[in-house]
């Protein structure tokens, strides 16, 4: 890897506060002066299943049921308890699963570590 992109990597960890600028067109030079400990992991393949539309399928049972049903549907989900939530979502993922490929995605190493600015100088 070279400096340039290293020290990019590096600029990302630090971030900017957006809301610390005000709005406007800016243009100069500067010299930063950073301190970096990073650590970048190797590439790897991961399988992405198409994730369950909720709302399309809530949407779509909706339409299916009258509007006493809907109320009872609706009072019955608030109560439901966290693990069978979990668990019915489990079923939704199982079933989108067999219905949408996976596909095999090449993903990055993740950077991990920190950095932050020593000094600046502005230049112009």
């Amino acid at each position: 890897m070279d400096n340039v992109n290293l020290i990019a990597l590096a600029l990302k960890k630090i971030g900017g506060d957006r809301d610390a600028v005000s709005p406007g067109k800016y243009c100069g030079r500067a010299l930063v002066e950073i301190a970096y400990d990073l650590n970048v992991g190797e590439g790897y393949s991961q399988r992405i299943v198409g994730k369950v539309p909720w709302m399309a399928l809530a949407a779509v049972l909706m339409d299916k049921l009258n509007g006493v049903t809907i109320d009872s549907v609706l009072r019955e989900a608030l109560a439901l308890d966290k693990a069978v939530i979990e668990e019915l979502g489990d079923k939704a993922t199982e079933a989108m699963a067999e219905l949408v490929e996976p596909t095999l995605t090449e993903c990055s190493g993740k950077v991990t570590g920190s950095a932050r600015v020593l000094s600046t100088t502005v230049l112009s």
